[in-house]
């Protein structure tokens, strides 16, 4: 027999005793007073029962002339010994009930003590705990945490996975995993599970990214998150950062039970889709579906309808949640998908009057004060109407509460249960849950529709507003005769996506005339703005795609790359006349000079050392002085001009000398002629300017980019970051004048403001690209740098964007958008140095007067020399000419005396030669001279 059928036999006798004797115990308690035990609570918690007490005492239905009190005890965690300790206190001030919220362990030691005083208890668990099945004065309020567990499983066989990978945050959740499996493995359902528990680091935030990593790295796509809605939310936006939130990735959150920060709700009919406050007032909430594809996350949860009647509940709720709008004519409100609804304190509100209702009922049949106890007493003073509280509590018919009806008919948990099972979506900028099925203990999981799925397509005779802003070569807003026209890379890209997708579409220009960033108050403007606020169905520009758009938009696909460029204005072209020296430096030039003159010395001095020198001789030749001083310097001078000298050394040292001299020559002269044709194609300016750190540490040239665009806002962002910190302290330097600001209004001010001089202007590197090609004074330098990409711009969870990103694979992988690329920005150049007309030009090459005229002055300046030596030397030629004869003439003289022999001064064989003193041998003139009359007869006889 079970403890119902005891409980109407009780009553049962109860009333066929009292009706007998005629006498039953009416005596009306002016007073009752219960004990409440919270284990670590919220201040809402707390407050919840404050409220609670007061509505039922100034109310007229429940306890009619009877205070109801209670006593409130607050534990900071579960201490068995504490617990004991707080409920004898209770016992022995005659308590007529416990109501606890608190984790398993407390709850078991108060169940031990309120069977053994008979003292209802009423408990709101934190986790699974059971009941002790002999124990008939405990029940539970909150349903049964197996159910959601029960509930995740149907799911999960349902939709057939078979591999899984599970995050839970505490103890608690771990034993809701536990539960989940072990129902699986009683169905014969085999299922494989990676766990990860998240835990806190070192400086008290939720790790993830370890977790997420090694998920990550796992072929598993099938997520189930068993946390709280602030830790679940974590998880999910970081998720998001690591490409977990589209593609075949799918979430199953299970959340309901956290006590953290309270979130926003919103108002919606049951069984409708459910949008959520604004984007901006639960972004943060949102950054997982920034990423992710509609309808990947599907949530698990109880089913909470709010309801406006009676108004104490509408208090209560307004206590838990003041942000709701209960100034509604619906019935009920429920909260948002996402939503941390205080679901642990709205149980509370509800025990605490179940238990004012359960004594009113019970003090109307018979009551009796509780006796007084002491704990550890042997002989205890048993407490009747104890018992007889707990048959009434199990006969009662439901009592309506915050959460729902509180059941606990023929059972010791409240088993009215209403499960729902959310599919999460975001469109047009609303975050929104579908709701595609239920769950209850009788007819299990109940699905309505499909899970994970949410249409995705273009709404049929559809025309889309396009808006645009014009910046060739993408936007360019051409005058016809049919009026205004755009043309351009985007118009043709937009034009192929239609034809594609079978849609039409309306382009108008942006008011404004800007991009789209986000202003002081919050709002946006520019393509952003026409997007974000449903004015346009696409923003279609050179539009980049970053951070702080994606936060109130979505992008399709890049369909180009982008970089941000510096353009300039070219420096003026130097002339060089001695262009031919560029090729060696001038330390080699003079290097060169002096090696000239010191080879030429060194062949000097080792003619005039060397004992086999042409100067050393024997035989006194005529080259013997032809390595004297002013030949030795002709010599190396004509060696180093390939021309070879007059005469060679004869002497082996010389030869060695000479011989590396050569090849000192030949490499010289091999590289500089390798180096001279470079060097006078080439047209060399000065340009101090050659990337973004040369712009940073200079003063002389001023930078700066758009007003107000994201490019401002891309050097704000990194103000306190290395060179952009010097760059954006002299951009906001109070030195400029309004004239000489750094920043411009529109693209075109910042093309004049380069033309004039002076300012470099930051901005889209294939833009920039394009527009040098036709303004001849101005370049580009430097590297692009902040590499991002160019998208179309449609609403977060538009249909039209994965549609329009499949459309823009296809043509990048067709070789269409390259086509494109080339059409629209690779236009002929009409400047005579860009590297294209370079080649098509067959006299590009040729060497100018300019570059080589310093060889022709060389020229000159040889021929006038040259003949100004001339003139010296016929100055100083008779003079020279008459000493020399002189000298001449003398060694004459000591030839014939030194040389001529005895007899008459005539050589043996040849009597007109004469050896000169220099070795040198002439002929002596043949003048007769007069005999010597007194010759010795006697000799010539």
């Amino acid at each position: 027999m079970d403890i119902y059928m005891i409980c109407i036999l009780f009553l049962s006798l109860h009333q066929l005793v009292g009706g007998i004797s005629g006498t039953t115990n009416t005596e009306m308690p002016t007073k009752i007073y219960i004990g409440v035990m919270l284990e670590d609570p919220t201040q809402k918690e707390q407050d919840i029962v404050e409220l609670a007490t007061k509505q039922i005492n100034e109310g007229k239905d429940i306890l009619t002339n009877i205070t109801f009190s209670y006593d409130l005890k607050l534990l900071k965690s579960a201490d068995t010994y504490e617990v004991l300790s707080e409920v004898c206190s209770w016992i022995e001030d005659n308590i007529t009930a416990l109501v606890s919220s608190a984790t398993c362990e407390t709850n078991l030691a108060i169940q031990s003590i309120a069977e053994e005083y008979n003292i209802p208890h009423f408990a709101v668990p934190k986790d699974k705990c059971p009941i002790e099945k002999n124990n008939s004065f405990t029940v539970s309020i909150r349903p049964s945490f197996e159910h959601q567990n029960v509930m995740l499983f149907e799911i999960i066989k349902r939709l057939e996975w078979i591999k899984v990978c599970i995050f839970y945050d505490s103890d608690i959740a771990f034993r809701n995993v536990e539960d989940m499996l072990t129902e699986a493995s009683n169905k014969n359902y085999y299922l494989e599970v990676v766990l990860f528990r998240l835990e806190k680091n070192k400086t008290g935030e939720l790790d993830t990214v370890s977790s997420l990593d090694l998920a990550n790295k796992s072929s598993i796509k099938k997520m189930i998150v068993f946390c709280n809605t602030m830790n679940s939310l974590k998880l999910l936006q970081r998720a998001a950062n690591h490409g977990m939130a589209s593609g075949n990735y799918k979430w199953i959150v299970t959340t309901q039970m956290s006590r953290d920060e309270v979130r926003p709700l919103t108002e919606y009919p049951k069984g409708e889709v459910v949008p959520t406050e604004s984007f901006d007032e639960v972004r943060d909430e949102l950054n997982f579906f920034n990423y992710s594809d509609t309808g990947i996350m599907t949530l698990l949860r109880h089913e909470m309808l709010i309801k406006t009647e009676p108004k104490e509940f509408v208090e209560a709720w307004r206590s838990l949640h003041p942000q709701l709008n209960y100034d509604t004519n619906q019935t009920v409100i429920t909260p948002s998908p996402l939503g941390d609804i205080q679901v642990t304190a709205a149980y509370l509100y509800d025990a605490v009057r179940f238990v004012a209702t359960a004594m009113d009922q019970q003090v109307k049949q018979s009551w009796d004060n509780p006796t007084k106890n002491k704990c550890l007493r042997r002989k205890k003073d048993i407490w009747e109407t104890g018992s007889k509280l707990m048959c009434t509590v199990r006969s009662m018919k439901p009592v309506p509460g915050l959460t729902g009806l509180i059941n606990l008919t023929k059972s010791d948990e409240n088993n009215y249960v209403a499960m729902e099972v959310l599919t999460i979506q975001r469109t047009a900028n609303i975050l929104s849950s579908a709701k595609v099925g239920t769950w209850d203990p009788a007819n299990g999981v109940n699905l309505t529709g499909r899970l994970f799925v949410f249409k995705n397509s273009f709404p049929p005779n559809k025309t889309l507003r396009i808006v645009t802003i014009e910046e060739a070569p993408f936007v360019v807003k051409e005058d016809t005769v049919d009026g205004p026209r755009h043309t351009g890379f985007c118009i043709e890209l937009i034009k192929k996506i239609a034809e594609d997708l079978d849609f039409k579409y309306q382009i108008y220009d942006v008011p404004d005339k800007q991009y789209g960033v986000k202003e002081g108050d919050g709002t946006w403007n520019g393509l952003i703005g026409e997007v974000y606020y449903d004015r346009a169905d696409i923003a279609l520009a050179g539009m980049i795609i970053n951070s702080d758009r994606e936060e109130v938009i979505d992008f399709t696909k890049p369909y180009m790359n982008y970089g941000v460029g510096i353009l300039m204005k070219k420096p003026q072209e130097q002339h060089n006349v001695f262009a031919f020296l560029d090729p060696l430096a001038w330390t080699v030039w003079f290097s060169i000079l002096a090696a000239l003159f010191v080879v030429g010395i060194l062949v000097y001095v080792l003619d005039r050392l060397s004992p086999y020198s042409s100067y050393r001789s024997s035989d006194r030749s005529p080259d013997v002085d032809d390595f004297n001083f002013r030949n030795s310097m002709w010599f190396a001078f004509a060696s180093c001009m390939q021309q070879g000298g007059d005469n060679t050394p004869i002497s082996i040292s010389g030869r060695i000398l000479s011989a590396a001299w050569w090849m000192f020559a030949l490499i010289i002269i091999a590289t500089y002629t390798a180096n001279l044709a470079a060097f006078l194609t080439v047209t060399r300016m000065e340009n101090p300017i050659n990337s973004l750190e040369d712009l940073a540490y200079q003063k002389k040239i001023s930078y700066g980019t758009i007003n107000g665009s994201s490019l401002q806002k891309y050097f704000e962002k990194r103000k306190h970051t290395g060179i952009y910190e010097i760059m954006w302290s002299y951009m906001n330097s109070d030195e400029h004048l309004p004239e000489n600001s750094p920043w411009v209004e529109s693209d075109k001010a910042g093309y004049n403001r380069v033309s004039e001089g002076g300012y470099a202007f930051f901005w889209d590197a294939p833009i920039l690209d394009y527009i040098k090609q036709a303004e001849c004074d101005l370049m580009t330098v430097g590297k692009p740098f902040n590499l991002k990409g160019y998208g179309i711009a449609t609403a977060q969870g538009s249909p039209y964007r994965d549609k329009m990103s499949m459309a823009i694979l296809k043509l990048q992988e067709d070789g269409e958008l390259e086509d494109m690329r080339k059409k629209w920005f690779e236009r002929e150049s009409s400047c005579s140095d860009d590297p294209a007309n370079l080649a098509r030009n067959a006299n590009a090459n040729e060497i100018g007067l300019s570059k080589i005229a310093g060889a022709f002055y060389i020229l000159m300046m040889g021929i006038v020399l040259s003949f100004v030596v001339v003139g010296i030397e016929h100055m100083t030629s008779n003079k020279y000419k008459g000493k020399k004869r002189n000298n001449f003439d003398n060694k004459y003289e000591s030839d014939w005396r030194e040389v001529r022999p005895r007899n008459n001064g005539i050589m043996k064989n040849s009597p007109h030669i004469v050896v000169r003193n220099d070795d040198s041998v002439v002929l002596s003139p043949l003048r007769p001279k007069a005999w010597n009359t007194s010759i010795n007869t006697e000799s010539a006889c």
